[in-house]
């Protein structure tokens, strides 16, 4: 990724970390954009442990206020075996996933 992107993004950092134990200073980051990550750790043979690890790293990392953008396939095993739903709205387009608002 770095030697595609010097040349139009000079001032752009890479860093190569586990992301269930990130190098990174609490609040660091106004936001976290997760493109199957979630999903690659919630395998159904893995079970939810780093899954969980790396959610607790993600709102460790995010500063109050910031958003956590996930992209995911929303297997069943990634959304309600870990992280069961605590609440719903009627319209069920939003909903509180452990203390995290949630809108899908």
């Amino acid at each position: 990724m770095l030697c595609r992107n010097i040349r139009d993004r000079p001032l752009m950092r890479w860093h190569i970390m586990d992301m269930t134990a990130m190098q990174f200073k609490d609040e660091s980051f106004g936001a976290v954009i997760d493109i199957g990550g979630l999903d690659a750790l919630m395998e159904p043979e893995l079970g939810p442990k780093l899954g969980n690890q790396y959610l607790s790293e993600v709102k460790r990392v995010l500063k109050l206020g910031a958003k956590f953008v996930c992209l995911t396939l929303a297997e069943s095993h990634v959304l309600t075996e870990p992280l069961p739903y605590s609440s719903r709205r009627r319209d069920e387009s939003e909903f509180n996933l452990r203390g995290w608002a949630v809108k899908a």
